[in-house]
């Protein structure tokens, strides 16, 4: 497990207002009933970021913080995590998490589960094998593809094309009318 990385200064971050109280090392999306506004990540949403546990640069509008210690920050704002590393809360939803496990959101609001498909905001830099917690996080979000929505689009022409050519082929070779002359007792 991880420390509290209250010293740890490993992340870049901005100040965000929130439609509610967030808490460092939990996963973010927009509020689309609130514009210009950030909350905890719900199952499905797009998610924008991980809040900073202690970030060493936070920008706040025109002014630019340079940190040495854990960041305070109100109630209607948040610092999210821009880039670097941060610890996130995660559960075993997805069970046990690994080094190189892409993580994205649980279905417990704004905390991180092992992901294989679907938005992840980053990848686990340590294995977690409890029930909750927080482990630290490289900081990349992406969408990951599920194969099992998309599935290959079939070329019905270019498939006839190929058993047409394969029987005319097999048409073509004596040995074929060989086999079927012996098969009807010719």
């Amino acid at each position: 497990g991880s420390a509290d990385g209250a010293c740890a200064l490993n992340d870049i971050a901005e100040l965000y207002p929130s439609s509610e109280t967030l808490e460092a090392g939990e996963i973010a999306s927009l509020d689309l009933d609130n514009p210009g506004k950030i909350k905890k990540a719900r199952d499905g949403e797009d998610l924008v970021g991980v809040i900073s546990t202690s970030p060493a640069i936070v920008f706040e509008g025109k002014k630019v913080k340079h940190m040495g210690g854990v960041y305070e920050w109100s109630s209607d704002k948040a610092p999210l995590a821009l880039v670097g590393k941060a610890l996130v809360k995660v559960n075993s939803e997805g069970g046990e998490i690994f080094v190189g496990d892409k993580i994205g959101i649980s279905l417990d609001n704004g905390v991180g589960r092992k992901v294989e498909m679907g938005q992840s905001v980053g990848v686990a830099l340590e294995n977690f094998m409890g029930d909750k917690g927080k482990i630290e996080v490289f900081l990349k979000l992406e969408h990951l593809a599920d194969l099992a929505e998309k599935p290959a689009k079939i070329d019905e022409a270019k498939i006839r094309k190929m058993i047409d050519e394969a029987v005319e082929k097999r048409m073509n070779e004596q040995s074929f009318w060989d086999k079927i002359k012996a098969l009807l007792n010719l």
